[in-house]
């Protein structure tokens, strides 16, 4: 019984669709070992955190502002990660939607960094374009 509730939910739940265009090279990506790691939400949000990483200041953590970005932006990919995984269409959306705030969250510190000229808006620009994809792609699972 609980095998087909599973099979139930998982067919109400909405997925998203692979991408038909190899995002990176497909003979040398490591075989996927959960659903997750083939989402391009997912795939973005971590694409976010690496221009975060490289942004001058960002791996030190030592302003608040960059360490609550960091924090947000890591909310968003754990919260995609577990929201995907979830059988229960509530826990599913839950999570998706606490994802979404997180990347609202994030582009907010991301308007306050500049504000305080920790980045140049040109910089922060990248970083919000990243995350009004991901809120986007998120609202639509």
């Amino acid at each position: 019984m609980l095998i087909g509730l599973r099979k139930a939910w998982s067919q109400s739940i909405a997925r998203e669709e692979p991408p038909v265009f190899p995002t990176k090279s497909v003979k040398d990506a490591p075989e996927r070992l959960f659903q997750h790691e083939g989402l391009v939400v997912y795939r973005t949000a971590l694409d976010f955190m690496e221009w975060f990483v490289s942004r001058p200041g960002a791996k030190e953590l030592s302003n608040r502002l960059f360490r609550q970005l960091d924090e947000a932006g890591t909310s968003v990919v754990l919260n995609i990660a577990e929201g995907n995984g979830r059988y229960a269409e509530l826990d599913h959306h839950r999570f998706l939607q606490i994802a979404q705030s997180a990347a609202v969250k994030g582009a907010v510190y991301l308007d306050l960094v500049v504000e305080r000229a920790l980045l140049a808006e040109a910089e922060a620009t990248a970083g919000k374009e990243l995350l009004r994809r991901i809120s986007a792609m998120v609202s639509g699972l």
